[in-house]
């Protein structure tokens, strides 16, 4: 039976010894092999090392604690990264780490491990029996590899493949009595709907139905950028005017200088909209916000020169939610659309290691670390 005494959340590296708790922060190694900085969790028999990629990118931390006969190492990785492929290795001695002749580790040859198809975010832990032979009070050899996927923000991106990420339809609730002072409705909120579930302001873009808020019903949802069917709009007249909405939805109108007397309303963007989509004879005289003709008919022509906009990364996709039959609506709540800022990240794999000491001195930069138990 092993025993843990005290504070023994204790980790080799190198020459290097850490024991107890830190309070350390683990930063980015300008010598991976002479400095090394280690956050060590409290309690135990538990400690952690830094999981680097590429040898300074730190994206996630490989944790071991002690579990009766075994060790459970886990690898957490920090969102937005995914984990894509696991190695991992424990041994009495650096050289029950499987490597070639020259010392370089092979990771394919490690006994415990994981392919991640697609790529997961979640922590994943492996259940490692303390090897045989192992002596208290000397450091178990402990190589821990990965294959991770680097996201960031960048300028172009999968939007196709975010859009597919939509879902068919979602849970609306528009909040408040009905028009507001940016939007037409200020708040309509979406649950039950992955990556749309959120808080939005909305515009309307049907006359003929109602919404009656404060309002909640199940929509379908359709994405305003072409190709779509325009049978799936077909509560509006003039659906192919679609990308120029999208156009609109993407300028800061309000309260703007159009060159007219008036600044721009949220009356002026809602008349312009209805008019791009919508019979203009069936348009009201007056509705629940007022507007100015010059800067609704210098919006809808800024818009017409943009005809053919198609939103990219960083920009708004228009989003319809058309709201389906239900009693005391027959055909639906009354169609809006909502801006979604469209997410793009750029993926590219990198190796990385759960920090310690070199395996050579030059070439390869895969880490090993020691964990000691008492």
């Amino acid at each position: 039976m092993r025993r843990l005494t005290g504070m023994l959340s204790t980790l080799f590296l190198g020459m290097v010894v850490v024991s107890g708790c830190s309070d350390a922060v683990s930063v980015a190694p300008e010598d991976p092999i002479l400095t090394p900085v280690f956050s060590l969790i409290g309690g135990p028999g538990k400690a952690e090392t830094p999981l680097y990629a590429g040898q300074t990118n730190l994206v996630g931390k490989v944790t071991v604690e002690v579990a009766g006969p075994n060790l459970e190492v886990t690898y957490i990785v920090n969102a937005p990264n995914l984990l894509c492929e696991t190695h991992l290795a424990v041994a009495t001695s650096l050289e029950g780490i499987p490597q070639t002749r020259t010392n370089n580790p092979v990771p394919g040859r490690f006994p415990f491990g994981d392919d991640f198809d697609p790529c997961i975010g979640d922590p994943v832990s492996y259940s490692v029996p303390i090897p045989d032979g192992y002596i208290s009070n000397t450091g178990l050899f402990i190589a821990a590899h990965a294959v991770v996927a680097l996201q960031r923000d960048c300028d172009e991106g999968d939007v196709e493949g975010f859009i597919s990420e939509f879902p068919s339809e979602a849970n609306v609730c528009v909040v408040g009595s009905g028009t507001g002072t940016s939007f037409y409705f200020d708040e309509v909120v979406l649950t039950e709907a992955g990556i749309l579930n959120g808080t939005y302001g909305a515009w309307c873009v049907d006359l003929d139905r109602i919404m009656r808020p404060p309002a909640c019903f199940d929509a379908l949802v359709l994405p305003a950028v072409e190709p779509f069917d325009q049978g799936d709009f077909d509560f509006m007249l003039y659906p192919e005017n679609l990308p120029k909405v999208n156009w609109i939805l993407n300028q800061s109108f309000l309260g703007e200088n159009l060159g007219n007397t008036n600044l721009v309303t949220f009356g002026d963007i809602q008349r312009a909209i209805w008019l791009l989509l919508e019979d203009p004879m069936e348009l009201p005289d007056q509705g629940t916000a007022p507007w100015d003709d010059d800067n609704v008919n210098a919006i809808i022509d800024m818009a017409s020169e943009n005809g053919d906009f198609f939103p990219g990364c960083g920009e708004y996709i228009g989003v319809v939610l058309d709201g389906k039959p239900e009693e005391g609506f027959p055909e639906g709540r009354q169609p809006i659309i909502i801006p979604k800022e469209i997410e793009c990240l750029c993926t590219a794999d990198d190796t990385a290691w759960g920090f310690g000491t070199r395996f050579t001195p030059q070439g390869n930069w895969a880490w090993y670390f020691q964990f000691k138990i008492s």
